[in-house]
């Protein structure tokens, strides 16, 4: 039985990131960052280029995330109250003298 070979290009299973910062309309970039996802560091400058640029701190972070929470909260409890108050009562059935189900 013959093996099939496999040709993989060098790190095609590797994912790739890329962040950027152009300067307005002429689009002079002035933070470029490209690293592969198993660069840790690289990651990191990633996030701090971004928390800079955007003016977020932790205490936004725990917000956005807490809001989040409370949404989801809210949306996963209310269905289930309303289908108890939905469900509606069983039907009684009547049976016969000979036990038939009228």
């Amino acid at each position: 039985m013959k093996n099939k070979k496999i040709f993989n290009r060098n790190n095609s299973s590797i994912m790739r990131a890329k962040l950027s910062f152009d300067e307005g309309f002429a689009e002079r970039p002035i933070y470029t960052i490209k690293g592969f996802v198993t660069e840790k560091e690289k990651g990191v400058n990633m996030i701090e280029l971004i928390r800079d640029n955007f003016g977020i701190c932790d205490e936004d972070m725990r917000k956005v995330i807490r809001e989040r929470l409370e949404e989801y909260n809210k949306n996963f409890f209310t269905p289930i109250e309303k289908m108890r108050k939905s469900v509606a009562k069983p039907v009684e059935w009547k049976r016969d003298e000979r036990g038939n189900i009228i």
